[in-house]
């Protein structure tokens, strides 16, 4: 099927609309996961800190009871999975998980090589965000090491809403740009139209026809140049 100036118009229109709301709609996705996942970290790495310096001196006085205690109350916050407690020579003091009654682990759990840095780290492991760092005492001297396990559920379902949303901007953009489209292509090629349609009158015969194309543009001195061949001709005996 072969298509006129509009539909080709109003196809390339579309197409460049679709592809501008597809890169807006990705850069949208994007810049918002990260955003979402940044406040994810830096919420979880506060909390991690405030638990390593509430544990300072259980540690430091070996009070297991009172470690277990305070490990198990934090993880009624509904992202923390789990919890692990170390002491300086990186021996396991409690290791505490959600929804298991024994704060024995069933596998042995060793410090994560990342604290042992000094450092408070964190890596993202599929749907969970591990937190790890030193427990320092008053005098900035490690007494011991904290791991944390988090759910990123909280961030999947915000990168979702994050997905919807765009997804809803994304299409009304394309309706919109798609009504833009005919609009601009309507407007476009009724001019060339309406230069065709009197060119093909003059071609039949009637040299009285006259295109009504006024516009300052090179459509405008066509239609202009048709009107006066038209008439010249007209005038001719």
């Amino acid at each position: 099927m072969k298509l006129d100036i509009k539909q080709k118009l109003i196809i390339f229109i579309c197409g460049f609309v679709f592809l501008v709301a597809i890169v807006i709609a990705s850069l949208s996705i994007y810049e918002g996961r990260k955003q979402v996942l940044a406040t994810f970290v830096e919420q979880s790495r506060g909390m991690a800190q405030i638990l390593a310096d509430s544990l300072v001196q259980d540690i430091y006085f070996n009070n297991v009871a009172a470690l277990k205690a305070r490990t198990r109350a934090s993880l009624a916050h509904p992202s923390v999975v789990q919890v692990n407690v170390f002491d300086r020579s990186g021996n396991l003091l409690s290791s505490v998980r959600k929804n298991e009654a024994s704060d024995s682990p069933a596998d042995p759990v060793y410090p994560p090589s990342e604290s042992l840095s000094g450092q408070w780290q964190w890596t993202l492991k599929g749907n969970s965000l591990h937190v790890e760092g030193p427990v320092l005492s008053n005098h900035a001297t490690i007494i011991g090491y904290l791991s944390m396990m988090f759910s990123s559920q909280a961030v999947n379902r915000a990168v979702r809403e994050i997905f919807q949303d765009s997804a809803l901007v994304t299409l009304l953009f394309l309706v919109v740009g798609c009504l833009g489209a005919v609009l601009a292509a309507r407007g476009f090629s009724r001019p060339i139209f309406t230069v065709m349609s009197t060119a093909k009158e003059i071609e039949a015969g009637n040299l009285s026809a006259r295109t009504t194309v006024t516009s300052h543009n090179e459509l405008g001195h066509l239609g202009a140049s048709i009107n006066s061949m038209a008439a010249a001709i007209e005038k001719r005996p």
